[in-house]
């Protein structure tokens, strides 16, 4: 018997989040339900993009970030590199053995994060 193997149907939704240091910010999120992983989460990706380009689907696409293959536990990650006090669309995706594309649909529960401000030296 053969069966084929659907991707997740569910997207993870980012349970925490915050920014401890002006160019990161820290995300936990949550498992997909059984019904919606339609088989085994391998891996996990995250997708940012500027908020300021989150205007079309070819604007998000030109300037979309992936962080990928992220171990299924814990599900958690810091993202670095990012510039100070700038809004930035977070999302998170669960893929299994079904090789897919990154869809954008996976930032429809994304969370707005502001980085914090970076502070003066004197």
């Amino acid at each position: 018997m053969f069966c084929f193997v659907q991707a997740p149907s569910g997207v993870p939704e980012i349970t925490l989040y915050r920014s401890d240091t002006p160019t990161s910010i820290y995300l936990e999120w949550s498992a997909l339900q059984p019904h919606e992983a339609n088989g085994v989460i391998r891996s996990y990706d995250i997708g940012y993009v500027k908020r300021k380009y989150f205007t079309t689907p070819l604007s998000i696409a030109s300037n979309l970030h992936r962080i990928v293959g992220l171990k299924t536990f814990p599900r958690n990650y810091t993202i670095i590199g990012l510039n100070p006090y700038t809004e930035y669309i977070v999302g998170v995706a669960a893929l299994n053995s079904k090789k897919i594309e990154i869809k954008i649909r996976w930032l429809q529960f994304a969370k707005t994060i502001r980085t914090m401000e970076s502070g003066y030296v004197f």
